[in-house]
């Protein structure tokens, strides 16, 4: 079914030279999530002439999410999140986003039958220098997917198996109509990230004679081509 649908371009790598030394910039130093409208980088003229030639229907841009957020503010992890990017100021809820909001809660839909209340909604303040509320900007539905976290899961395998779930879920209900009959309003009922946890937690520390909690987030660093967590 998904052959017959659609043509689909995909971008592996839009940033080869952050991944190899394991950092959001590029080798000239710049984010290029936040270069999307000066376009100053040879990556970034890259991506927006496939985006002119291609012309999509819709825009899936993958990123990865630290493990300090949650699904709200309920002590659960976000292992999958969630946002269809502002197009303005006001967040206006335009015809682009309703449809991107549709998609969402059809992927949601699926996932909270195998990682319950462990969906979140990302913030969706706008920034026309990130890649998303760009092409939003343009008028074309676009998704971000944020790999998080899930328990005991660092190498995150298990969230690599979700997003491909989400994926898939998402060209199907395209492909079969499925999201039209979905309520964007249900977008809005996924709760939205909240920053509440640590990789580690000590109780009862005896410090200075006295006794406190000391929480520990993970520093992680590329070490022999190895992705390392270190205290």
């Amino acid at each position: 079914m998904i052959e017959e649908h659609f043509t689909i371009t995909i971008i592996p790598m839009l940033n080869p030279d952050g991944a190899r030394a394991y950092t959001r910039i590029n080798a000239n130093g710049i984010d290029l999530n936040r270069d999307a409208h000066q376009k100053s980088q040879i990556e970034s003229q890259i991506l927006n002439q496939i985006f002119s030639e291609f012309q999509p229907d819709f825009c899936f841009n993958l990123h990865d999410q630290r493990t300090i957020f949650s699904a709200g503010q309920d002590k659960v992890i976000a292992t999958v999140s969630f946002l269809t990017p502002a197009l303005d100021e006001e967040c206006t809820v335009a015809p682009s986003r309703i449809i991107s909001m549709k998609l969402i809660a059809a992927m949601n839909n699926i996932l909270q039958q195998t990682i319950p209340r462990q969906v979140g909604r990302y913030d969706d303040s706008y920034n026309i220098n990130c890649t998303g509320d760009s092409f939003q900007t343009l008028n074309v539905p676009t998704v971000l997917f944020e790999a998080g976290h899930y328990p005991e899961d660092y190498p995150r395998e298990k969230t690599r198996e979700l997003i491909f779930i989400s994926l898939v879920t998402a060209l199907l209900s395209i492909a079969t109509g499925e999201m039209d009959d979905i309520e964007y309003t249900e977008y809005f009922k996924i709760p939205e990230n909240d920053k509440l946890f640590y990789d580690l937690i000590l109780r009862n520390v005896s410090i200075e004679d006295k006794i406190v909690d000391v929480a520990i987030q993970f520093r992680e660093i590329l070490e022999e081509g190895r992705i390392m967590f270190q205290l």
